[in-house]
């Protein structure tokens, strides 16, 4: 775990440097190797009160890896035809067509504790985690963004299979069966009145 310190940080150098931040000049940032987040919060809180200070944490299990598409396509395999499909509209993908969507985004993973407990939940130990990855369309993808949302949540995971991408559909038809019956309802009401 790594705390950075960046912005005004000229004022209170000498704080940072009794406290045992060292400077990065090439990034222009403060920075801090740490064992445990109780002291990245004792930083926070006294930092926070400087005018134009920016802290964050840098925690390895919520940084974007190099290797997730490889961890990816070494344990999910194309169905039929090698075709994926993706988790959010179903849409089957060639591999070359593939974008591997992080369900839950790694911009929004460090500092969101319904993150973390979506990720704890899934079972994953980080960010780029087999069970937070999946397949997904550069459409799709580019629609979710870093957004966080139970639908998403939901969507991404259940997206994995395609048994899930099924149920999904079938939920989808019958609920438009059952709006059809109620307007049917409606119109016979209105017209028998």
């Amino acid at each position: 775990m790594k705390t950075e310190i960046s912005g005004r940080t000229y004022p209170i150098k000498a704080e940072l440097l009794a406290d045992g931040f060292s400077w990065n000049s090439e990034s222009g940032i403060w920075q801090k190797e740490h064992a445990d987040i109780d002291e990245y919060r004792q930083y926070k809180r006294k930092y926070k009160r400087c005018k134009g200070v920016k802290i964050k944490i840098i925690d390895s299990r919520y940084n974007r890896d190099n290797q997730y598409r490889n961890t990816y396509f070494s344990n999910c395999h194309g169905g039929i035809f090698g075709l994926y499909r993706c988790a959010y509209c179903g849409k089957p993908l060639r591999k070359k067509n593939v974008t591997i969507d992080h369900i839950v985004p790694v911009s929004r993973a460090a500092d969101s504790l319904k993150c973390k407990i979506f990720l704890k939940y899934i079972g994953a130990d980080n960010v780029n985690s087999l069970e937070n990855l999946t397949a997904s369309c550069a459409k799709c993808n580019s629609k979710k963004s870093n957004k966080v949302g139970i639908m998403y949540f939901l969507r991404g995971y259940s997206g994995k299979s395609s048994l899930g991408i099924t149920i999904r559909r079938v939920f989808k038809f019958i609920s438009v069966i059952f709006l059809i019956g109620i307007a049917i309802e409606l119109i016979y009401l209105i017209g028998g009145l």
